[in-house]
């Protein structure tokens, strides 16, 4: 049975990204759906966007496709009630991705991606108190101690009294053996 399993993660390591589509987004998307059937007109933003699946596939990806959002009766719902999704992304070449797949998308005005560096004193370039929900999945990983404590003082800076923020990370052992 072992063998069986291991032969089975290898196959979908292959497929795609294993820690993104088959650890962190059935662990992430249910709870941003949980939050954003509460939370009508909501502002998301992404930190360590990467090239912007998360906004697309949480927004318009056909629900059966994904991980995470299978079965889930009040994702309709959730994608309802978000206004829009702002993407953070430091790689400029994941920036150009991004944009290039929010055009493939169609350019849905509801989602956008920015060109911004976590820093030990860089905050996001938002208001105090403007954004409902913070996601980021393996961000805070690649964050040295004084930048991940400036960062965090920034995401409790945006996010609003009742908003929530949401972090996922896979075990960067297994991230350095990919």
């Amino acid at each position: 049975m072992h063998a069986e399993a291991i032969e089975y993660w290898h196959y979908l390591e292959k497929k795609g990204n294993i820690g993104l589509d088959h650890v962190i987004n059935p662990f992430l998307y249910p709870r941003m759906v949980q939050f954003l059937v509460r939370h009508p007109k909501s502002t998301v933003v992404d930190v360590g966007a990467g090239t912007n699946t998360l906004a697309l596939e949480f927004l318009y990806a056909p629900q059966e496709r994904v991980l995470g959002l299978r079965g889930n009766q009040d994702l309709h719902t959730a994608r309802a009630h978000v206004e829009r999704v702002m993407g953070f992304e430091g790689t400029k070449e994941h920036v150009h991705q991004a944009k290039h797949n929010v055009s493939e998308a169609g350019n849905p005005a509801n989602v956008s991606i920015a060109h911004w560096v976590a820093g030990a004193h860089a905050q996001l370039p938002l208001r105090t108190h403007t954004v409902d929900l913070v996601v980021s999945r393996n961000f805070f990983m690649h964050l040295d101690i004084d930048t991940l404590e400036s960062h965090v003082k920034d995401l409790a800076r945006i996010i609003r009294p009742d908003g929530q923020c949401i972090l996922s990370i896979l075990n960067p052992d297994y991230q350095k053996k990919k």
